[in-house]
């Protein structure tokens, strides 16, 4: 879990092959897409990916291909 301010650009950096991120949950107002390609398209060692929390709240994710032995992540947002 991650805590952050309310404004917080956070970056995702890939350590290792064949990950991406969809959002599981969200805050109503937010508006945080994960990944660009949808569920299907991954990414490799060295990718990196930033998002700004501007809506605070508990913003929930996974990894597709990974989701079933458990990597996932939880963000707050105060």
């Amino acid at each position: 879990m991650l805590t952050v301010p309310t404004g917080t650009e956070v970056t995702f950096v890939w350590k290792s092959d064949t990950h991406n991120i969809a959002v599981e949950s969200q805050p109503d107002e937010a508006n945080w897409q994960g990944t660009p390609g949808g569920d299907g398209t991954v990414y490799d060692a060295g990718h990196e990916y930033s998002h700004t929390f501007e809506v605070p709240g508990e913003y929930e994710y996974y990894c597709v291909p990974h989701q079933s032995v458990g990597m996932k992540g939880t963000i707050i947002v105060e």
